[in-house]
């Protein structure tokens, strides 16, 4: 019987290579949950407001990234219920995956050629385009210090700060338990493309 993988939980913002990060694990035998089309987002969200387990309903994956859904009707930022998802696999690995905040910002602002920022922008009621690069610049500090405060002390060794400029490649391996191949980190669409690497479609 094969030995069971670690979770993986990405929990830093969207459009900081979370697909790179799902494609290069599945590269190395996991089996990797990205986005589902929100229903990752959506079944966090039901689950944690009904009391069940969150994910269980998706127990055969070992990673999972870009769990949210955003549109003019929803918003659900999976993402920031680390906590929730620590108490529930505390052996898990949390990856904050990060990038240059600005560079981030114009990335995130073109996602779906701008649809994205709108949908955000009518959901949280902000007057203009500029007002929602506020939000995030301010939710990009905040969410870090949260996880980072959140995962101190013991809980330090259940996360890792992923930088898609600089992989921190050894530290990942050291804590999966296992050698990585790094050729096979590939950045996956425009977001990575911004920060000066291939595209991989």
């Amino acid at each position: 019987m094969a030995a069971k993988r670690r979770k993986v939980f990405q929990i830093g913002f969207n459009r900081c290579g979370t697909r790179a990060i799902a494609r290069f694990l599945e590269h190395h035998g996991y089996r990797a949950a990205h986005w589902e089309f929100g229903q990752l987002a959506k079944d966090l969200k039901q689950d944690i407001a009904e009391g069940r387990r969150p994910l269980g309903g998706w127990a055969d994956f070992d990673v999972f990234t870009d769990m949210e859904l955003v549109d003019d009707e929803t918003c659900i930022e999976g993402f920031r219920e680390f906590r929730a998802l620590h108490e529930a696999y505390p052996k898990a690995l949390f990856v904050l995956n990060t990038r240059d905040v600005e560079t981030w910002l114009r990335s995130r602002a073109r996602h779906a050629e701008g649809v994205y920022l709108q949908s955000y922008r009518k959901h949280h009621g902000l007057p203009h385009r500029h007002a929602v690069l506020d939000k995030w610049r301010r939710d990009w500090f905040e969410h870090h210090l949260d996880v980072l405060d959140y995962f101190s002390g013991a809980r330090r060794e259940n996360l890792l700060l992923w930088s898609i400029e600089r992989p921190n490649f050894k530290g990942l391996s050291v804590k999966l338990g296992h050698a990585l191949d790094e050729a096979a980190w590939h950045q996956v669409g425009s977001a990575e493309a911004d920060a000066g690497f291939p595209r991989v479609f």
